[in-house]
């Protein structure tokens, strides 16, 4: 490079003319901080980021937490004289939507005392889509215990068999959406521990806006059915009670079961129709294979609405209607 002064030569690192004394212009090359340095300067602010995220769940938890317990006593409060319900304590995720009551149990319906009804945990779920159905609903009960004889019906002892407290369920699924006018029950499935497993979809249509559940929805006469399933398997309960039967009758259970199976082919197989032929069948099936399955479809070529079906009144007619299938 050259003095600009005097135009001097000088070397590339000179910092002054070595004739004239003036000062060069030799820009300063930036050193990089070493990497250990510049990762010091980030931690700070990744800790404060995760500090305040994990600050902002918990709060998030606090608030949701605090709320469903507001919600589930103002319920609860709202049900007073029609059920009686305690529990031990209220969770909520913000983040599913999910809102779960432990130790459940039913002290009254319809304003009279009862006893023996229990649930562990009951969680009640949305769907935390942005574009999700309002009363799209995921219902899950687990271990629904049912104590009859602390209950006090008069067919208490006649139904347990002398098993005193009975689990009726070790879950219990109800999932229903709502979108456009229609209801889909999704799966209404009861599993008994040990004793039945039973299961049933539902897809119904022309629903009113003002309609809040597939019950409610059963009630409108323009409402109409379009398909569904309902399936009855592992049946041990019905072993249980054809066993007990035939020892009050004196008989063994084997000859109780065929007195049973003539029967239903009787009732049912009387007047020859394909699906009485086929219930009556799978019924008998189920009788002596209680680890069975026994289904029912309905698949109608075209919705059937709740007034037709009351219009027709023929039983034979509206099983047409539905196109009700029956098998095993």
């Amino acid at each position: 490079m050259f003095c600009t002064n005097c135009g001097v030569e000088l070397t590339n690192d000179a910092r002054f003319c070595v004739e004239c004394g003036t000062q060069t212009e030799v820009e300063a090359v930036p050193v990089a901080a070493p990497a250990s340095v510049r990762r010091g300067r980030r931690t700070p602010v990744v800790i404060g980021a995760v500090a305040l995220a994990v600050v902002a769940a918990g709060g998030a938890y606090w608030y949701t937490n605090r709320l469903a317990k507001l919600k589930v006593d103002e319920v609860v409060a709202e049900l007073d004289g029609k059920v009686g319900v305690t529990y031990a304590d209220v969770s909520a995720n913000p983040f599913t939507r999910a809102v779960s009551l432990k130790d459940v149990t039913i002290t009254s319906l319809a304003g009279k005392p009862i006893d023996g009804v229990r649930v562990q945990v009951l969680t009640i779920k949305g769907n935390p889509a942005k574009d999700a159905d309002p009363h799209e609903l995921d219902v899950r009960v687990d271990n629904l215990s049912l104590d009859l004889a602390r209950m006090g019906p008069v067919w208490a002892k006649w139904v347990t068999m002398g098993y005193g407290t009975v689990v009726v369920d070790s879950h219990l699924d109800y999932q229903y959406s709502r979108k456009a006018g229609e209801f889909d029950l999704n799966r209404f499935e009861i599993a008994a521990q040990d004793l039945l497993s039973v299961s049933l979809s539902l897809h119904l249509g022309d629903i009113g806006a003002d309609v809040a559940s597939p019950k409610e929805a059963l009630s409108q006469p323009t409402m109409t059915i379009r398909g569904g399933e309902l399936e009855i398997k592992d049946a041990v309960l019905i072993d249980r009670l054809i066993n007990s039967m035939a020892e009050k009758d004196g008989v063994t259970a084997a000859a109780y079961k065929e007195r049973l199976t003539d029967t239903v082919s009787a009732v049912l197989a009387g007047g020859g129709r394909k699906l009485e032929s086929d219930l009556s069948t799978a019924v008998v099936r189920l009788i002596n294979e209680p680890r069975g399955t026994l289904r029912v479809t309905i698949a109608p070529e075209a919705p059937v609405s709740l007034q037709a079906l009351k219009k027709a009144g023929d039983p034979g007619r509206q099983v047409m209607m539905l196109n009700l299938k029956v098998g095993n």
